[in-house]
């Protein structure tokens, strides 16, 4: 239906030629198409039956019992999946220019080809207005496709160039579990992944491996860009670039496309550079940008300024406003967590939500996450501070705090020592209708868990971005850039979902990680809500856990511990590296 298998001999290659001249003139640039005019015309007869196909479901499908399953249409699309991995291995260029291609045929189709992949899924058709459609020009249908359930079913394709295709477009994806079947012995894959270490013991077969091996080299510190790093597409300049940066940030801003304002301006401030671009000032909208303010004005002792970007950060999102502390604190010569106080919202009524918020040693800022729990717009709380063997104190303050408010219930950690073993002890004693988590040393908006349970809606869960503050008061970011990113521990979800899900496994640091991919995996990425506003501000000092040197964010033991969890995900044995250790 959609053309001949790869590899099988050709008797008429006129009649590509044929097809090519034939075709709508937007499909004939040269600009798109390169040199390979015959590949094209194989692709575009392929096209144009994936969306014959496409229309034929999609009449089913209105038809009442028009439920179809697309018989022999996945059989179809795995022989142009070879076709495309065939000419993918001789071409680096060619994926860009088919993606270009496919965009334009969608787009100016009506979106016939696009049901006709997500035909492949059996996924529901969900049409969006004739003008969104006709606007996108196709991008959103590109981004679709194939959809993330075809890729996993390419991924245990018979043929090994196919699997290897998908396993990449999974490893982009971060579908860890999918790419790993696909091709687990693929550098590329691994890199992608974040899993350097083993992808430097993998053998690089073709061009994109050999750039898979690249970045894990980069992501290890092993070396400085090659020399001709800037011949690479913007996207891949990109990936090589957020790999230098931890350890490189100077060469990664030099590397970064020019129009990537903010990732060089993040690169600059980590190689201590406090200048601020002639750029930097029109994104000013972002809160990326604020952060980055900040992080100028608390380097340069500017507090007033510092503290004029972090309201601006939350109001982008409209957080609510800041009011001084009642302590008698010099507000305003200073800039740190501590500091911050959410005015008081409208009270929210709804649903019990419980919040776990372990603590061990923390003393000097257990009082500082409580308070931000209990000035919630959300009132309906369930707040279990579980102790995890702490002897300094904190226990203390917190029977204090549940004096003074009862919805705060003092816990001993009953599990094995270490965060995960107290957030599971706190699991099973919640009852609430949703479970989310705060660590002791970090501080939430008043808005967090009312926009949370708000976005969540009927999804799986609800992630927030988060950003990280020093000890000054100063945003960071192990990575570079960017500063202002999604954290696992503002996941919010219903108690049954993350009963049904299991524990969190009780290691030393990273399964946060663990379980949300864990989640994603069994709910699908669509099932996951993401609030873009920063309603979490974690704290970032010297001997924490996430700034161990093993297990911090860059740690040995970290992508030990990743690699693990991710190949068991995968159904696979995993990889022999050290064993992630159990908190002590």
């Amino acid at each position: 239906m959609f053309g001949e298998a790869p590899g099988v001999a050709r008797q008429d290659k006129g009649r590509e030629r044929k097809a090519l001249e034939h075709a709508p003139p937007a499909l004939q640039r040269r600009d798109l198409i390169a040199g390979d005019r015959d590949d094209f015309a194989d692709i575009d007869l392929e096209l144009d039956g994936a969306g014959k196909l496409g229309r034929q479901c999609d009449r089913a499908r209105q038809r009442p019992g028009g439920e179809i399953a697309a018989p022999g249409f996945l059989d179809e699309l795995v022989r142009l999946g070879e076709r495309l991995a065939e000419i993918e291995r001789r071409d680096d260029g060619f994926e860009q220019r088919r993606g270009e291609r496919f965009a334009q045929r969608v787009g100016g189709r009506g979106g016939a080809c696009r049901i006709g992949w997500l035909a492949v899924g059996h996924a529901p058709i969900h049409r969006e207005p004739t003008e969104t459609r006709q606007s996108d020009r196709g991008e959103k249908a590109l981004a679709r496709f194939p959809s993330d359930a075809t890729i996993e079913r390419l991924t245990r394709a018979p043929v090994a160039g196919l699997r290897l295709w998908a396993a990449r477009k999974a490893a982009d994806r971060a579908l860890h579990w999918a790419a790993l079947r696909g091709a687990a012995d693929d550098p590329y894959v691994l890199a992608r992944l974040g899993l350097p270490t083993l992808a430097l013991a993998c053998e690089a077969k073709d061009a994109k491996a050999r750039f898979g091996a690249l970045l894990a080299r980069a992501m290890r510190g092993q070396g400085d860009a090659p020399a001709n790093a800037h011949a690479l597409d913007d996207g891949r300049r990109r990936l090589l670039a957020k790999a230098i940066a931890p350890h490189a940030p100077g060469a990664a801003a030099k590397l970064l496309p020019e129009g990537d304002v903010l990732a060089i301006e993040a690169c600059r401030l980590a190689a201590d550079d406090l200048t601020e671009a002639k750029k930097h000032h029109r994104l000013r909208n972002s809160v990326e940008c604020e952060a980055q303010r900040i992080h100028r004005a608390i380097r340069g002792g500017d507090y007033s300024t510092a503290r004029e970007a972090f309201f601006m950060l939350c109001a982008h999102h409209h957080l609510a406003e800041f009011v001084e502390p009642g302590d008698g604190s010099d507000f305003y010569g200073r800039f740190a967590i501590d500091d911050l106080e959410s005015a008081v919202s409208e009270p929210v009524d709804g649903p019990l939500v419980t919040v776990i918020a372990p603590f061990h040693k923390n003393a000097d800022t257990i009082a500082t996450a409580l308070r931000s729990l209990t000035r919630q717009s959300w009132r309906n709380l369930e707040i279990l501070a579980v102790n995890d063997r702490s002897a300094d104190g904190a226990a203390e303050i917190v029977r204090a705090m549940a004096e003074a408010d009862p919805r705060i219930r003092l816990l001993a950690n009953s599990r094995d020592p270490g965060v995960y073993g107290a957030r599971n002890s706190g699991v099973a004693a919640a009852s609430g209708e949703y479970v989310t988590f705060l660590d002791a040393d970090d501080w939430s908006p008043a808005e967090r868990i009312e926009r949370q349970v708000a976005r969540l809606g009927d999804g799986a869960l609800c992630i927030a971005n988060h950003i990280r503050m020093d000890e000054s008061g100063a945003p960071v970011a192990p990575r570079v850039f960017p500063m202002v990113r999604p954290a696992p521990i503002t996941m919010l979800l219903r108690r049954e979902t993350l009963l049904a899900a299991g524990r969190f496994e009780e290691v030393a640091t990273g399964a946060d990680s663990e379980m949300l991919a864990r989640l994603e995996m069994l709910h699908g990425k669509a099932a996951i809500r993401r609030d873009p506003a920063v309603l979490l501000v974690a704290r970032w000092r010297p001997g924490s856990l996430s700034d161990a040197v093993e297990g911090g964010m860059l740690g040995s033991e970290r992508e030990a511990y990743r690699a693990d969890w991710m190949f068991r995900h995968a159904g696979l044995t995993p990889p022999r590296l050290p064993a992630a250790r159990v908190a002590a």
